[in-house]
């Protein structure tokens, strides 16, 4: 069963625009090692810790762990911060 797909695009955004803000040219944007998105319609939340993750919603109904990592696009203006991960093991 594949899991369902969230968009969590708005709810970083707000965290990539005061990074963006924060680092120098000479810096790269880092992602934060501990990291909780919420949101609703359906209620869902992600807490990511370093490589792993945890996203669960009302639709599952169970919580989904996840690995991944982060990236730091910082080719775009602003740079934007991502955390791509896939259930299971790696």
């Amino acid at each position: 069963m594949r899991a369902p797909i969230l968009v969590v695009t708005t709810a970083l955004a707000g965290l990539a625009a005061s990074l963006a803000a924060g680092p120098t040219a000479a810096q790269s944007p880092s992602f934060p090692q501990q990291l909780e998105c919420t949101g609703n319609e359906p209620g869902w939340m992600l807490r990511i810790d370093g490589p792993t993750a945890e996203l669960s919603s009302m639709v599952m109904s169970t919580t989904l762990s996840l690995t991944g990592r982060d990236r730091a696009m910082d080719f775009l203006d602003p740079p934007v911060l991502v955390w791509r991960g896939t259930a299971g093991a790696p």
